[in-house]
């Protein structure tokens, strides 16, 4: 496993002090080459564990977006398709407690979008 230095803390090697919040819901993380999707499967205040077609470069910059909540961070481990991605700014705890009632509800919340998609397509108001 590969790790980068979190600024400020030469101590740790990139381990979280804050609890996490499983959550293994859909987020995207934009960096200077380009958006990629990936899955968030778990979550602090500090940073994230995420999953990826292709990480980003151990130390590359972006924004990761879940939910419309946003982190501005760096990677700072990559083991195969995982990364963990730190935050420079924590997020605040009601961000993360709203994160955890998304990702409780997400199986629920996709359903329901499903749904309204196919009874568009047969209504003739949804075109694929």
């Amino acid at each position: 496993m590969l790790y980068a230095p979190i600024p400020g803390d030469s101590t740790r090697r990139g381990r979280r002090a804050e609890a996490r919040a499983r959550l293994n819901i859909p987020a995207r993380l934009t960096l200077r080459r380009g958006v990629m999707p990936c899955l968030v499967e778990d979550l602090s205040r500090t940073g994230a564990r995420l999953v990826l077609a292709e990480p980003p470069a151990l130390g590359e910059t972006g924004i990761l977006e879940i939910n419309r909540i946003e982190g501005f961070g760096a990677a700072v481990w990559i083991k195969g398709r995982h990364c963990g991605f730190h935050f420079d700014d924590p997020l605040d705890l009601q961000q993360v407690i709203d994160l955890r009632q998304y990702a409780d509800h997400f199986s629920e919340y996709r359903r329901e979008q499903e749904r309204t998609a196919a009874r568009e397509f047969v209504q003739g108001r949804r075109f694929v």
